[in-house]
């Protein structure tokens, strides 16, 4: 009878720790599973019937939560039989009931400690010894000190090598450094409780382990694979544990593994639906449909979030998603029965109300695609400035993906019409964008860029449409905007070219005298005063009835290359030709400077006397009474 008693002691003692002694503490991620072999051996020695009243009560009040009284018990148990062999067990069991007291009352937590501290203090060594070593960094963990924890975790490696204990210690070990965040070293203990420990449970934690410690130092293809072969090994475990399998999911989303990421959330939501990230897990399946396309599906899951969970703060969000398909599916709605300005209004409004919801791309391509038709309903119904103010409108909102090439060239066109050179420029940039590459585009984009005084942008566009559309025939124009952007960007060398390309292909005198006007316009501003009067004399070379601007021009050439003489019979021969007027006066007063310059006094003097007496500029005559004084005081 009493080796039958014994037996059922012993029995009972193991169940009772299997329970106690190594309960998931409340702040880890990780459970700790444990078998009944790894802890027979605490009570390999007699075991006492002392005592084993005291023993049953404390279990009895621990199970029911009244921790207070169980640990009462328990301490009665080690006054009145220390030298029980449920003594040592006893005194554990006070720690932890002290522990789970601390979930309520922190402060219990330090009285865990030191309970557990006792216990060490008779029974350093064997298993008792070790056990002790687990509880006590347990309760270091719970107060908040995660070096101490894993320096009394880390003692059994060194005080009990070859223990059983030891994987468990190496798992609370990875666990606390995983807590504070030193993912490094925990990451470095789970892979050695896998290498050393591949069939042992703790080989189970320390997978999940791996992987989770992966994904938060954002090494997700490693931490997905981690996963997956633990899933494999032990396909029960992840879902004991919530953060496991919420954690799982959202790699596997990142991942792009929609399905199991889906199977990981479902899994949350159905074992643990009062888990605080049930809400969220089951928003992301939806969220992972809606990654995948899939919208119907997504909706659909977006529904039963806001039924199974109708009081949580947290589906809000949920409910402006539902909302927006709602709104949705009116203008998809409006649009089949042909109700074209309230399907516009409806879409419209969603992007306004929802910029980045769920619907927001398929949005944008309907309202794209109405509005479209409807501006070209708008050229032909109510001309290009109401086709213009609708695609102004919506333009930011749908972005460069209102209608067609042709549209764009239309829009573009009207602007220029209207003189809103800018605006023509960036519609007709949009129209290129979507493949309207067309040559009258290439051209009409650099006209609207040089109207509306972009030369950079207008050079380049002009010689992108030079280089693509070498037979144009345009390419004369398209040269001659390229010459003066280049000129008024003081690129002269690029304006020289253009224009000489222009001299080229053109005997038209007009082309020519522009041409060889602004070439040597750029060797004066060059500082090249010879090379621009060699310019104009080979134009006036080729010209039977040269204009007098032309002649004047050349005159100033010379004289600002210091040739008075050649400069002279210029301005003669522009005399010849116009008889009155600023460019008469003007050109005289000139003839008066060079005159002046050859030391022919009383020629010059002469000249700016008359025109200080009879210009009809009030400039030029100021300037020849100036000069007329200068002479008579030589």
């Amino acid at each position: 009878m009493a080796i039958t008693k014994n037996l059922i002691y012993r029995l009972l003692a193991i169940f009772i720790v299997f329970h106690f002694v190594f309960p998931p503490p409340a702040s880890f991620s990780f459970p700790y599973q444990e078998d009944n072999g790894d802890l027979d051996p605490i009570f390999r020695g007699d075991l006492k019937e002392e005592g084993s009243m005291l023993y049953q009560e404390g279990i009895r009040l621990l199970k029911e939560s009244k921790f207070i009284d169980a640990s009462l018990k328990f301490k009665e148990l080690i006054a009145g039989h220390p030298d029980s062999g449920l003594a040592p067990l006893a005194g554990i069991l006070i720690g932890d009931s002290y522990l789970r007291e601390g979930e309520t009352s922190p402060a219990r937590f330090n009285d865990a400690l030191e309970a557990y501290q006792e216990v060490r203090k008779g029974h350093p060594s064997g298993d008792v010894g070790a056990i002790t070593l687990l509880r006590i960094g347990d309760a270091y963990q719970r107060l908040g000190f995660s070096y101490e924890a894993t320096g009394s975790f880390r003692r059994i490696y060194a005080e009990f090598p070859g223990s059983r204990f030891i994987p468990k210690a190496r798992a609370r070990t990875a666990n606390a450094y995983l807590l504070s965040g030193r993912y490094q070293e925990a990451l470095r203990e789970a892979q050695a409780i896998i290498e050393s420990y591949p069939k042992s449970m703790e080989a189970a934690d320390a997978f999940f382990m791996k992987g989770y410690t992966l994904n938060h130092m954002k090494r997700y293809g490693e931490a997905g694979k981690a996963y997956m072969e633990g899933s494999a090994k032990w396909p029960d475990y992840p879902r004991s544990n919530p953060v496991i399998l919420y954690d799982m999911g959202e790699n596997y989303m990142r991942l792009g593994r929609y399905e199991p990421a889906r199977e990981a959330f479902q899994a949350l939501v159905n074992i643990y639906p009062k888990y605080n990230l049930s809400v969220k897990a089951m928003k992301n399946i939806g969220d992972s449909y809606k990654l995948e396309g899939k919208g119907i599906e997504a909706i659909k899951i977006y529904r039963e979030t806001v039924d199974l969970f109708p009081g949580d703060e947290s589906i809000n969000g949920i409910k402006a998603i539902l909302e927006e398909g709602e709104i949705f599916q009116s203008a998809i709605n409006a649009t089949k029965e042909k109700r074209i300005k309230d399907a516009i209004n409806a879409f419209n409004d969603l992007l306004i109300k929802y910029p980045n919801g769920i619907k927001t791309d398929e949005t944008k391509k309907a309202l794209a695609r109405l509005v479209k038709d409807y501006i070209s309903d708008q050229f032909r119904s109510e001309g290009c400035l109401a086709a213009s103010i609708t695609y102004k409108k919506f333009k930011e909102r749908v972005g460069a993906k209102i209608g067609d090439a042709d549209i764009y060239s239309l829009l573009g066109d009207c602007y220029m019409g209207l003189g809103l050179y800018d605006g023509a420029a960036e519609i007709y940039g949009e129209a290129i964008k979507i493949g309207g590459t067309g040559e009258e585009t290439r051209y009409r984009i650099g006209e609207a860029g040089f109207l509306a005084g972009d030369y950079v942008n207008a050079g380049r566009h002009f010689e992108e449409f030079i280089s693509s559309y070498p037979r144009s025939s345009r390419l004369v124009d398209a040269y001659r905007y390229l010459g003066i952007s280049s000129y008024r960007t003081r690129d002269y060398k690029r304006s020289r070219e253009a224009f000489a390309r222009i001299l080229e292909r053109s005997k038209d005198n007009k082309h020519r005298v522009e041409g060889y006007s602004y070439i040597v316009g750029s060797y004066i501003a060059d500082g090249s005063p010879d090379r621009a009067s060699s310019a104009y004399k080979k134009l006036l070379d080729q010209l039977k009835d040269p204009d007098p601007g032309l002649l004047i021009r050349l005159g100033d050439a010379l004289f600002a290359s210091n040739d008075c003489k050649g400069a002279v019979v210029a301005y003669e021969k522009a005399l010849e030709r116009t008889a009155a007027g600023y460019e008469a006066d003007y050109t005289r007063y000139q003839i008066g400077v060079c005159q002046a310059r050859n030391n022919k006094d009383a020629l010059s003097g002469g000249i700016f006397s008359d025109l200080a007496k009879r210009s009809g500029s009030e400039i030029i005559k100021r300037l020849a009474d100036e000069r007329g004084k200068l002479l008579s005081a030589r």
